[in-house]
Formats: structure tokens, sequence, C-alpha cells
């Protein structure tokens, strides 16, 4: 291919790609710096195909996987000479671009231009015409790095981009590099782990081929790349069929998330002091090493031949287990009750087995069997429920079956026309996120477990996400759904409205599996917004940040998101906060002297991020409007670093949770919702009621707060609670919880916001609803399940 290389600069917002200098220093940074440290910190092998070599001078877009940081300089390194020579990177925009330092960094270093990594759009201009000048492109077209190591799906813009310019893709596989260096680390694990980068041959798109189809053939290669690679041989590393959606995931069954993920406080030289003040907690003592599974004493399984028969005539060998793990795995959430009672081994009850339909024909079949052989069945998601939503009655004698929702998770079609998305309720919040963002979708649903729960659970807690100001709470987003039910489905069908009698989509919604299963939602989408701005505010005291977004809510901005915190949250959030230096570290206690200047009292001080989404225009005007109602109210604007920081943080507090209870410490959240009028009132009281436990107790304990989600006529106040526990940790933990849950109903809150009534919040059920409310809905649950056998005991006991 002959390319004509342009005299015209190409200018970036920071660096001019054609500066033959700036070309020479990121040459001898990359080749001799970089690839150095790089290959000093890991093994790495590199297999290339010949036909490589034939790119010499020529443009091309590199395609990879993608899961670690240290995938960028083993590309450049791993890439023969001649072909690297003038390569620049395409880099997140909402990550590397938003922070002066990292943006001026990475494009020295690595030549970057910004990609949106949501919509998986480019800077389309310029990397086109970066491409016309004959330089080539490295590109990730999953987005973002994987968590887990496995490969996603591609978005199409890298395949696009290389249609548009007539040159090929270069595949590219890299295995290992999550081992060595997994999403979250800053540094390589000790030790030289062995990193593969395989080139393959490049690929040209075909005559007519479609972005898309081309995007795919590209992920093929890939995915074949990293299986066939000799490093994969006889390891037991990652699947790479991630994007897929194919595989169950689970969380472990100790704690959150995944085991090599966690939270580390090494970096954070301001949280062991922060603890240690808040409650005695000393962070040199050695943490509990992690429970063994093995010295768990597990029931043994109740199902019967016929009954397991039965079931694997419907659900198949393979798709059927009653092993001891996957029983305990599905026993409980992940409540600090469920913790603590799970690595003591205290399981008076599990399921009897857990199965995996594939289709809603054999979710039906599972249904009527357990209905035919008088058995008990408990749908599961994602298993991150904190309410108790999810267990086994102790005392329960029939056979308990886990219905376990994970191969039904497929986004199936979008009205594109309406913005209705038909997906099935087994899919987990990033995969059909994901899924959705390939054309342009979004639910706009992130609640705080998102990375481990799926659509099904969100609709069976009636749960609310972080941006639920803009998109509505999962209530306001599901308008269709279907439901197995013993001999039949219910189906709600996606209507605007409908005045059809008492709503059935309402009975659905939070009914915990106590109505059937569902198994398919549709959901009200919405474009990937064109711009989104997630900006950090400071008020210098809770009732001025309250009465700021009690105005806010009432004013002509609709911001996505609205979230602030009590001077006590606000503490603990800059504790956590990684070591600075240098220009930001001054700049912050510039700050901070700045506003002592002005009077504040920083001990009162609140941090708050509000959301912006859309087109340029409507979020620079929504920001002026929220910029006029918080000077007014004394608050300033500190721009986008801490937005920034909370957004890549924002799914990880959990691990700060388990990282607590490895040291003897409790901590746990309960959140409710009240009028404007009433917040201030149940603020102060909640504080005073879980002050007044850990007096009770003889401990010292922490509660904290911020206001999570905004309506017109009130607001969510979420509380967080932490105490060293003793020799009867949920003898305590139920004194402090009953103590702020008994708060939330005495002064005009609710039981819960969105977490549901499982088990944990049903003492308080009647007070909420009164006792006739709890009488209708007694009568719905005793109709629709005479004989208790659709997950008996949650939201009402007994």
């Amino acid at each position: 291919m002959n390319v004509t290389r342009s005299s015209t600069p190409v200018r970036h917002s920071t660096w001019r790609f054609t500066s033959r200098w700036l070309a020479v220093v990121r040459f001898v940074i990359q080749r001799v710096l970089l690839k150095g440290l790089v290959w000093s910190l890991v093994t790495v092998r590199v297999e290339t195909d010949p036909a490589v070599r034939a790119l010499k001078g020529s443009p091309f877009v590199a395609v990879s996987n993608h899961s670690s940081h240290l995938d960028t300089p083993l590309i450049l390194g791993a890439l023969p000479r001649g072909v690297a020579r003038y390569v620049t990177v395409g880099a997140a925009a909402d990550y590397f671009f938003e922070v002066r330092w990292r943006k001026w960094l990475t494009a020295l270093v690595f030549h970057t231009f910004p990609v949106d990594r949501l919509g998986g759009r480019t800077h389309s201009g310029l990397s086109k015409r970066l491409l016309r000048m004959g330089v080539p492109l490295v590109l990730y077209p999953e987005g973002g790095r994987s968590h887990t190591g496995r490969i996603g799906a591609f978005k199409p813009g890298a395949a696009s981009l290389a249609i548009a310019c007539d040159v090929p893709c270069l595949p590219i596989a890299i295995v290992g590099a999550h081992e060595a260096m997994p999403r979250g680390k800053n540094w390589p694990v000790r030790g030289k782990l062995p990193v593969t980068v395989v080139i393959g041959a490049p690929m040209h798109p075909r005559a007519g081929e479609s972005a898309r189809e081309f995007s795919e053939r590209l992920a093929d290669e890939v995915r074949r790349l990293y299986a066939t690679s000799t490093h994969v041989a006889g390891r037991s590393g990652p699947d790479p069929q991630e994007g897929q959606m194919s595989d169950v995931k689970h969380m472990k069954w100790w704690g959150w998330g995944t085991e090599d993920v966690s939270f580390r406080h090494d970096n954070k030289p301001e949280f062991a002091p922060f603890v240690q003040k808040a409650i005695g907690l000393d962070l040199s003592t050695p943490a509990a090493a992690p429970p063994d599974f093995d010295e768990i004493d597990v029931p043994a399984s109740r199902l019967d031949d016929t009954l397991r028969d039965t079931l694997t005539g419907i659900v198949g060998t393979e798709h059927l287990t009653d092993e001891p793990m996957s029983r305990v795995v599905h026993t409980y959430g992940k409540s600090i009750r469920d913790l603590l009672r799970v690595r003591a081994g205290v399981l008076p009850r599990t399921p009897d087995v857990v199965v995996y339909p594939g289709d809603e024909d054999e979710v039906q079949g599972v249904l009527d069997a357990a209905i035919a052989a008088d058995a008990v069945l408990i749908p599961f998601g994602g298993g991150s429920n904190i309410s108790g939503s999810l267990e086994p009655s102790p005392d329960e004698d029939r056979v308990i079956i886990s219905l376990d929702l994970g191969r039904l998770n497929q986004v199936l079609t979008i009205d594109e026309d309406s913005g209705l998305a038909r997906i099935q309720a087994g899919a987990q919040g990033p995969d059909l996120e994901r899924a959705l963002s390939e054309r342009g979708w979004t639910l706009g649903h992130f609640p705080d477990s998102f990375t481990h729960s799926t659509l099904g659970g969100w609709i069976a807690t009636r749960s609310s996400g972080m941006q639920s100001d803009k998109y509505g709470d999962i209530a306001d987003i599901v308008r269709g759904m279907r439901l197995v039910r013993p001999g039949g489905v219910a189906t709600v069908r996606p209507l605007p409205s409908a005045s059809t009698g008492p709503s059935i989509r309402e009975m659905i919604l939070g009914s915990e599996g106590r109505l059937g299963v569902i198994t398919e939602a549709t959901v009200q989408v919405h474009r990937v917004p064109e711009s989104r701005v997630l900006l950090g505010y400071f008020f210098p005291s809770w009732d001025a940040a309250l009465a700021a977004m009690r105005e806010i809510s009432e004013s002509d901005a609709a911001p996505s998101v609205t979230r602030v915190s009590d001077a006590r949250e606000t503490g603990f959030s800059l504790a956590t906060r990684t070591k600075s230096g240098g220009v930001e570290a001054k700049a912050s206690q510039a700050l901070m002297r700045y506003l002592r200047g002005r009077g504040w009292n920083l001990d009162e001080l609140c941090m708050s991020f509000i959301g912006y989404e859309g087109g340029p225009s409507h979020v620079k005007y929504q920001k002026r409007l929220v910029g006029q109602i918080v000077r007014k109210h004394g608050g300033i604007n500190v721009g986008k670093g801490p937005g920034a920081l909370y957004d890549r943080k924002k799914f990880d507090t959990p691990y700060i949770r388990d990282f607590l209870l490895d040291r003897g410490t409790a901590a746990d959240v309960s959140e409710t919702a009240a009028p404007w009028s009433k917040l201030t009132e149940l603020y102060e009281a909640t504080i005073k009621s879980a002050e007044q436990a850990y007096d009770d107790l003889g401990v010292s304990g922490w509660i904290m707060c911020h206001l999570s989600h905004s309506y017109h006529s009130g607001a969510c106040l979420y509380f967080t609670f932490a105490f060293v526990h003793g020799d009867e940790p949920l003898k305590q933990y139920d004194h402090v919880k009953s103590a702020i849950q008994q708060s939330f109903v005495d002064h005009h809150g609710t039981l819960s916001h969105h977490h549901a009534v499982g088990v944990e919040h049903a003492p308080w059920l009647t007070q909420d609803l009164s006792p006739e409310g709890v009488g209708l809905m007694r009568g719905l649950f005793e109709s629709a399940d005479p004989n208790r056998n659709l997950n008996p005991d949650k939201i009402i006991t007994g």
C-alpha cells in the first residue's frame, strides 16, 4: 500500500504528533527504558507471524485483548522495530485525559489519543488523519481492562476505522498479563511471572464486510491466538471466552467479589490513623487468614434419586450439581451476617441441589417438578443480596433447589424506535451493559453491586442505581416482564402505560421469588450520552449540602447523580486517598488553606459528587444551574479530579468491608428514604441511636452517611456503620442494626430504600406498611403459593 505522508501537522490537545524530536524521545523511552523495565519484571515471550514484517513503513490498526496496564508497553516492545517506530496508542478518555499529569505523561511515552471506552468510539477525525499519514494505531476493542483476564466482546470501532481508511488490522493476544499485574494493581506481583505476546498475521476487511462482522472476525482470531499460545498449553488461567456470556460467574464463597481483587491500605497513609481513631482498630495487627473450606461441615444433600432423575432430564447432567462448594455458594448472600456465619461454618441448612436452566422452558420444567415433589425453589442471580433473600429456612425439611439463572444471560433484542431492550434475567451488570453499549445504548442502572448482580435480582429486590436521578430506579426502568409460575408464564407487556386494575408489574417488582421466577424483562434503554461529566463539590456543612440538594431537585437541572457525604464520610473518603506528592499535594494543601481563610471549619466539610449527561450544550446548561445553587449555599466546585476518582472506585467499597472483617470488625450498611422535611430529624436521630447502641455494648463504633438519590419529595440516606466486635459478633451486630432500623421507622423513613426486605428487615414491615397493608401482601403470597414452595419466609415470615 502506498501512503503519502502529509506535511501538515496533526495537532492534539497536548502534542504535535509529527514532531521528529518527540518521536526520538519516545523511541528511547519505549524501546530502551520502558521495555527494559517491563522485561526485567516479567518473563516475556514473543510469538510473531512472519507476515507482520511486511507492514514496515505502512499504517495498520493493532487490536488486542486488554486486562493490564502492562499491555501497552508489552505490545510496543514486542512489535518488530521497523513496524513500531511511529505507533500511537488509543487511551481511555475518561481515565487518561481528565487528569492533566496523566494526559501529558501518556502522550509523551505512548503517543496517545482519546477513546470513549463506553461507546467504543475513537477521536475519529484525528485517528483517520494519523492512519492516512502512515501512523499505525494500537486499540483495545473491549474498551476497559478486563477484571478477570477473560476476553470480552469487541466493539466495532477499530474495525470501522480500518475499513474507512482501507488499512489492515493486526490481531494481538496477550497471555499472562492479568496474572502478572491485574486490574487494581499499580506494580507487577512478586516473582517474574511469564507473559506471552502473540502477534498474528495482518487481517484485511473483506469486500462488503460490515464493521461488526469484521470486528467479530478479529475477536475470534485474538481468541484463537490466545488459546493456541504456547503459554496457554497446560495452564489453568482464565478462559478467553468471556465475551460469549456463556459461563456462570460466582463470587468467592467467603467474601465479596473475586479472590484476585482486594483492598490494600499500605499506599494510603491516612487510612490506618483514621481507623485507629474511629473504632480503635490497629491495622498493624495481622489479618486472619481466609477460611479453609475443607474445615467447613456442610450438611449432606437431601436430594432423592427420583427428583434428581427428573431434574437431570430437564437441564442435563452437566447443569445439575449437589457438590458441597456449589451448595455453600448458593446458601447465603453477602451481608455481614452472611459472611460471619459462612466463615464460622454456621450452615444449619443449605440448598440440596443447584440447577442451571438454559432457557425459559427449562425454568418452567424445574419449577413444575419442584411443585410436584413439594420441594422448595429459591431463585439465584449473582448472589450479592444483603438482606437475607437467598438463605433457606433452617428448619425446612423439604428438598431445597437453588435455581441459578446464570445461563439466561443474553440481550435478546433492542427495539431502536422505542428504546426497549429484551434481556434475560440472569445477565450480570457488566455483561448486559457491554452488550448494549456495542450498539450505542445504556440501561443507566449502576447499583453498588453492579459488577456481580443481575437484572432479575435488581427487579426482585426493587434495586436503585447510582444514576437513578436521571434514569430512574429499576421500577421505573422495567416496562415488561415474564414470570414463570406453576403451570404457566405470567406476561407483562411493555406498554407505555395502562389502566388494567391493580398492577401485576408492581406485584412482581420486589417480590423476591415469592410469586415465581423472573426469566426475562423488557427495559427502557437510552442512547449512550454524547458527554458525561462528574464534578466534585465541597460544602461547609451537612445542613448546607442538604439544602442545596433539595433545591437542585426542584430546579430545571436534571443531573444523573446527586450524592453528598456528611462530614464523617467525607473524612473517611479523604483517608482512603493514595499517597500524593508534587503539584497534586500542593494544590490540595492550597485549597484547604483557602477554605480555612473563608472561615470554614474543615471538620464539618462535606464532599459531593454531581453528574451531568447529554449533549455538550445541555451539560453546560445544567452545570451552570447547579453551580448557581451550590454557590448560593456556600459550596464550591473542586473540578473533575475527585469525580474521576470516585467513578473508578465506586464499586470497590465491599472490599473495604471484607478487609475490616478479616481484622475482627463488623461493618455494614442500612439505607432509608424520607421526605425532605424529615431528613435532618431522621439523620440526627439515627446517628444518636447508633452511638447509644455502641455505648450499650461498651465498644468504640463509627457511623457515617451520604445522600445517594434525590427525588422531588425527598431523598435516600445511606448509612455505613462499623465496630470491632467481640466473641458474640452476631448478637452485637443485631443490637446496632436494630437500633438503626428502628430509628428509620420512628422518624418517618422506610425500612429500606433499595436493599429489599428478605428476612433482615422483615421485623419492621408491619410498622412500615401497617397491619392491613401486610395483611394484603400476605393474602397475595398465600393465594399465589398456597403450599409455600416459592422462596418461603421472605418479606413476611411465618
